[in-house]
């Protein structure tokens, strides 16, 4: 996955954990969220290995 696209996708992530948390959002949402940043890093970074 090519960094910019990875790091948008990061961005992405962060914004909506942080609205659905300020939102009071069912937290399967923020931790959904949250799995796609750390997906997103681990799979991106893996053709760096």
């Amino acid at each position: 996955m090519p960094k910019p696209i990875r790091t948008l996708l990061g961005y992405i992530a962060v914004i909506i954990a942080t609205l659905a948390f300020e939102r009071n959002a069912p937290l399967s949402v923020v931790v959904l969220a949250g799995l796609v940043l750390v997906l997103s890093q681990v799979i991106g970074g893996r053709s760096h290995a």
